[in-house]
């Protein structure tokens, strides 16, 4: 395989430790870090082939459990995010992109195993929310935004897939008088 490297950085300058990256033959290919300095691992890197990363694990409450894994396509661009939000063990939130931007999302906001929320982007920008708030996993609650402002909001008041209210907003999220 040929003979591996590791660099040892200290990032924050305190005498200690707080990032490791490994090479094979001068490639990266794999890296850890302790994002919070407190001597614990919370990032893990692995790079592919050409030396891009193709899957980062963090540990973003610092508990030394892993909650988010990130999806990397081979030249390094993310592809996939999935998270832990309630720090129980599960996946609760899947985000997609393409070319590096965020495309869509499931969330299960209620942490019963099925996705409540959806989101939807274009450019990498959120332009279209759903909800599911009776917990049918049919949305009854729609948000629209323009430049990460919510314009529109819709609502099925009774849950047969038409959307019976209609609320308008002005650029500064304030709503504009029906």
């Amino acid at each position: 395989m040929g003979r591996a490297s590791e660099i040892k950085n200290d990032l924050n300058f305190d005498g200690k430790v707080d990032e490791w990256t490994i090479f094979v033959m001068g490639v990266q290919i794999g890296s850890r870090s302790d994002k919070n300095f407190d001597q614990k691992v919370d990032e893990w890197v692995k790079h592919g082939k050409y030396g891009y990363r193709n899957r980062v694990d963090n540990d973003t409450n610092f508990d030394t459990r892993i909650d988010e894994w990130v999806y990397c396509g081979e030249f390094g661009q993310t592809e996939r995010i999935e998270s832990d939000l309630n720090f129980d063990g599960s996946v609760d939130a899947w985000e997609f992109f393409e070319l590096g931007h965020f495309t869509n999302g499931r969330y299960d906001l209620d942490y019963d195993g099925l996705p409540d929320s959806w989101s939807f982007g274009k450019f990498g920008q959120v332009v279209e929310q759903h909800w599911s708030l009776d917990g049918s996993g049919k949305p009854d609650k729609k948000a629209f935004y323009v430049h990460g402002v919510k314009i529109r909001e819709e609502f099925d008041l009774d849950h047969d897939g038409v959307f019976e209210v209609v609320k308008k907003f002005d650029k500064f999220e304030r709503e504009i008088d029906p």
